[in-house]
């Protein structure tokens, strides 16, 4: 269950990162084409790969802390990935800088994930309100916010 929702997320986030892209695209705007878009290393890509691979940093963050969240939620978690995915692209970020976002989601995730609310049986049920203040207790932070 936890994978399948996983892997909605991802698909919500991929979506919300390729709208944004194409919308804001020189090739699209100015030639009414999208073929730069779909090409391997198109902006809309390489986003939805970072969007993955901080997705990916966040759900095994809370696989060892038996943590999990709502639809409503997730998609709180995947909106600040996205923001970082996009702003990463649009300033053509080197390694180095994604290497540190890296790292900069997986204190994100902890936070998140320290201010949600334990229940009897050890897990963490992380809500909106852990969201906030795991934004609150990261950011301001590049490229997320």
């Amino acid at each position: 269950m936890a994978t399948l929702r996983l892997l909605l997320a991802s698909t919500l986030a991929l979506c919300f990162c390729l709208a944004s892209l194409v919308l804001t695209s020189p090739s699209s705007r100015h030639t009414g084409t999208q073929e730069r878009d779909v090409q391997s290393d198109s902006p809309a890509v390489q986003a939805a790969r970072l969007v993955t691979r901080w997705t990916i940093i966040v759900s095994e963050r809370f696989e060892t802390s038996r943590a999990f969240k709502s639809d409503t939620t997730d998609e709180r978690v995947d909106e600040f990935i996205s923001v970082g995915a996009v702003r990463a692209v649009e300033d053509k970020a080197g390694e180095d800088k994604l290497r540190a976002a890296d790292a900069a989601i997986d204190r994100f995730a902890i936070a998140i994930i320290r201010a949600g609310n334990r229940r009897e049986d050890g897990s963490v049920e992380v809500t909106d309100e852990s969201v906030v203040a795991g934004r609150t207790a990261v950011c301001p932070i590049y490229p997320f916010c």
